[in-house]
């Protein structure tokens, strides 16, 4: 009878587990579908152009003047997100986001990525 009722909890245990999946994965739709740059011309879904005069725009506009295709490529950068997210246990990926957000970097200890303030602007609404 024991052993009836602990297999029982674990039924209900993979089904919130299937519900947690399923969450996770609109939670990384939902990032993958925000706003690309409007700065940029795609040529294709990962190659675009960029004119020069948008790099060295007012500072205010573009603090860092950065020279990083990543940098502007808001569609990598919601992709790399969704990737992190992807990894994380699914108890972590509230916090790993909100940590994204407000850090507006991260970092795995292998990989190091710093993302467009326009990125986290986007990340922010999502969450609000």
């Amino acid at each position: 009878m024991k052993l009836m009722k602990l297999m029982k909890q674990v039924n209900e245990l993979n089904k919130i587990a299937d519900e947690v999946k399923r969450i996770k994965k609109e939670i990384q739709c939902l990032i993958l579908n925000l706003p690309d740059n409007p700065n940029i011309k795609r040529t294709s879904p990962h190659a675009f152009t960029n004119s020069s005069s948008q790099l060295f725009r007012n500072p205010k506009d573009n603090p860092t003047m950065r020279m990083d295709v990543f940098f502007h490529d808001y569609k990598s950068q919601y992709e790399y997100i969704s990737e992190v997210l992807e990894k994380s246990r699914p108890e972590n990926v509230v916090s790993t986001l909100n940590k994204i957000i407000t850090e507006g970097r991260h970092n795995t200890g292998e990989d190091y990525r710093s993302f467009n303030p326009k990125v986290i602007s986007h990340l922010k609404e999502l969450v609000a």
